[in-house]
C-alpha cells in the first residue's frame, strides 16, 4: 500500500516528538517489536492503528499518510457492502462507521462546489425537520 513512505513518515513524526517506539506501541496496544516493523516498512498498520496514530499526533489521516485523498477520489472503487471507519471521537474513543453507500456520498459531496455543498446541507436540514 504505502510502504517505505509511510515507514519514513512514522519515524519522522516519532522523532519530532522525541518519543520512543515503546510509547507509540503502548498507544496502539502492540509490542515495541511490532511497531518497529512499521518504521522499517516490514508491515503496515491497519486502519484502526492509522486512525489512532493520527489522533495521537493530532493530525489528519491525509497528513499522517502524506497524501492528498481528494486526488484519489476518482480512482476509488467503493463497494456498497463494505464498511469504512471515518474517524475517531477522542472523548469516547469510538469510531464513526460508514457503509459503502455513505462513504460514496461523502466522496461525491467533496466533488461539489462550495455553493452546491451548502445547498445540499440546507436540503438535508430541511428534510430532517420535515420528518
Amino acid at each position: 500500500m504505502l510502504g517505505i513512505k509511510l515507514a519514513q513518515r512514522l519515524k519522522e513524526l516519532r522523532d519530532s516528538k522525541n518519543l520512543t517506539q515503546k510509547v507509540l506501541a503502548d498507544q496502539l496496544g502492540i509490542s515495541r517489536q511490532s511497531y518497529s516493523k512499521y518504521e522499517l516498512g516490514k508491515c503496515e498498520p491497519d486502519i484502526t492503528s492509522l486512525i489512532r496514530l493520527a489522533s495521537f499526533y493530532s493530525i489528519s489521516l491525509e497528513s499522517l499518510l502524506d497524501v492528498d485523498l481528494s486526488t484519489l477520489d476518482s480512482n476509488l472503487a467503493i463497494s456498497e457492502t463494505m464498511a469504512y471507519h471515518l474517524g475517531i471521537n477522542k472523548e469516547s474513543n469510538s469510531f464513526l462507521h460508514l457503509s459503502g453507500t455513505e462513504a460514496k456520498i461523502i466522496m461525491d459531496f467533496r466533488k461539489l462546489s462550495p455553493d452546491d455543498q451548502r445547498e445540499l446541507r440546507n436540503y438535508i436540514s430541511f428534510k430532517i425537520q420535515e420528518s
